[in-house]
């Protein structure tokens, strides 16, 4: 009996111990839950202030109301970022979006947060919980408090972003497209498709860049359908037929054609006797003004002073230019040059036996470099030719012919004798021309030279400036007997011209206005 009474003594002893052990710890969850609910209840809620703002590529600004204690930011696209301003972003140990729709991330490298409404319009709700430090008596504690704000896009505007390059290029692309569209219209019509216009310049294009690329595809099924066909068969039949009759054709025509070639012939005959014949009226009709820069005062000048036309203006004009100062002045640039002349004489003696120089016989023109050393010939170096030289010398001398009078290179100064076949002072005296029709002597010059030069390129010459005998005998005028020998002994025309040239260059009319002056005051004119 004993034995029971504490064998459930030790039992009620253990149960009533685990009884307060049990209440015990129920005492004590029920204290930690309550301190959890304490603490989660107690953190403070505040409204975030931000700067926000849209990205750098739209301009219109973020607008900020107040809205139950919270900022309320009204914004026109559906991504913002996001600065705070009442607290530092350093401490934010949670952040988040209340709503369903919209996310809020961190830029850790620019410092800011991205709110993305990922398309929706409406109202969203942040928040940002930060641990702020505080002082409470002697201690510093964290406390923790909840930054909320809300965000309102009403109507999200559709953006799309391009780059400068990449705008400037699509520019430059829809340009090209629009004046493509154009000239398809205007070739179409309005109402062509573009589709089917686009592929058929694009099949162009390739056509032209590879030709052989049309051997294939249709090509290839339409040279089956000829070849394999009985209406192909008939198609090529067709095209041979229509072959052959252009070819006959054409032959009976050849045929014709060489039937009648030898008519044709005199045909072309007659009508170059007859373009001929009215090439060699042509100078006589030409006028004054038909001379290239030759106006109606100047005509008129050359009329009075020159004759009535070009032709009896070259007549006067040959008539004063002396052939054998042409030739004398042509001699001496060409010595100037290097030319020389190669002298051969007669053998004459004197009475009293001794030898004497015979007259010249020949000449021929050569450069120095070409003179060898085995010449017998005399050599004249032309820096003075004699007359007996120039009447001796064949004024068709090939070398004296082709010489470039205008373009040598000389110096008149070192000349020993000065070039005097035309003398612009001089030439004006011998027609009587007024000096008051032309600025200075140069002036006149280059109007001889023009006058020449048209002279110089019409069939009344030849192409080495020959007059054709038979032309200027058809041009009744006069002169004939003072200057046809002159004229149709050597290219006169080239001579002159290539004369003229040369006083054109060598004229300085600094020195001409001087010696007008001192001639003015000698009385020369008077």
């Amino acid at each position: 009996m004993n034995v029971n009474v504490d064998r459930f003594c030790s039992v009620f002893i253990a149960a009533l111990v685990v009884a307060v052990m049990l209440s015990i710890s129920v005492f004590a969850s029920g204290i930690a839950i309550a301190d959890e609910t304490n603490n989660t209840t107690a953190i403070e809620t505040e409204g975030a202030i931000l700067t926000a703002s849209h990205l750098s590529y739209i301009d219109e600004e973020v607008t900020r109301q107040q809205e139950d204690d919270r900022p309320l930011y009204i914004a026109a696209d559906d991504q913002l970022r996001l600065v705070p301003q009442n607290f530092a972003m350093d401490n934010v140990e949670r952040y988040g979006v209340e709503t369903d729709a919209g996310t809020l991330t961190v830029n850790d490298d620019f410092g800011y947060f991205e709110f993305d409404g990922q398309g929706n319009t409406g109202t969203f709700e942040i928040w940002f919980e930060v641990d702020e430090e505080v002082e409470q008596g002697n201690e510093t504690v964290t406390d923790r408090v909840r930054y909320e704000a809300i965000v309102r896009i009403d109507e999200a505007t559709e953006y799309e972003h391009h780059p400068a390059g990449t705008l400037d290029q699509q520019r430059e692309d829809a340009a090209n497209w629009s004046a493509f569209v154009s000239n398809v219209e205007r070739i179409a019509g309005s109402d062509a498709d573009m589709d089917e216009q686009t592929d058929l310049a694009i099949a162009l294009l390739e056509f032209r860049s590879n030709p052989l690329a049309a051997l294939t595809g249709d090509f290839a099924g339409v040279i089956i359908l000829l070849t394999m066909t009985p209406g192909g068969w008939f198609t090529l039949l067709l095209f041979a037929m229509i072959f052959a009759v252009s070819t006959y054709g054409m032959r009976k025509r050849l045929n014709l054609f060489e039937s009648t070639s030898s008519e044709r012939v005199q045909l072309d005959e007659q009508l170059s006797e007859l373009e001929l014949k009215n090439k060699k009226q042509a100078l006589e009709n030409m006028d004054w003004q038909d001379i290239p820069g030759m106006d109606d005062r100047t005509a008129r000048a050359f009329r009075d002073s020159m004759g009535v036309n070009p032709l009896e203006g070259i007549t006067r004009l040959l008539a004063v230019v002396r052939p054998n100062a042409l030739v004398r002045d042509r001699l001496l640039a060409m010595s100037q040059s290097g030319y020389v002349a190669l002298v051969e004489r007669t053998d004459a003696r004197t009475d009293g036996g001794s030898d004497s120089v015979g007259s010249i016989e020949a000449v021929e023109l050569v450069h120095a470099d070409r003179v060898l050393d085995t010449e017998k010939r005399e050599v004249d170096d032309l820096e003075d030719p004699s007359e007996e030289l120039i009447a001796a010398l064949d004024w068709n001398d090939p070398e004296l012919q082709s010489f470039d009078l205008p373009n040598a290179s000389i110096d008149t100064s070192e000349m020993r004798t000065e070039l005097s076949a035309v003398n612009f002072e001089d030439l004006m005296q011998e027609v009587q021309a007024s000096r008051f029709d032309f600025e200075d002597e140069a002036v006149y010059g280059q109007y001889i030279a023009e006058f020449v030069k048209s002279v110089r390129e019409h069939n009344f010459t030849d192409q080495h400036g020959r007059v054709d005998e038979t032309r200027y005998v058809m041009n009744q005028f006069l002169h004939l007997s003072n200057v046809t020998d002159d004229i149709f002994e050597f290219p006169v025309l080239d001579f002159v011209g290539d004369a003229v040239e040369r006083e054109l260059i060598d004229h300085n009319p600094v020195e001409e206005t001087e010696r007008y002056v001192k001639d003015v005051e000698d009385g020369r004119y008077s």
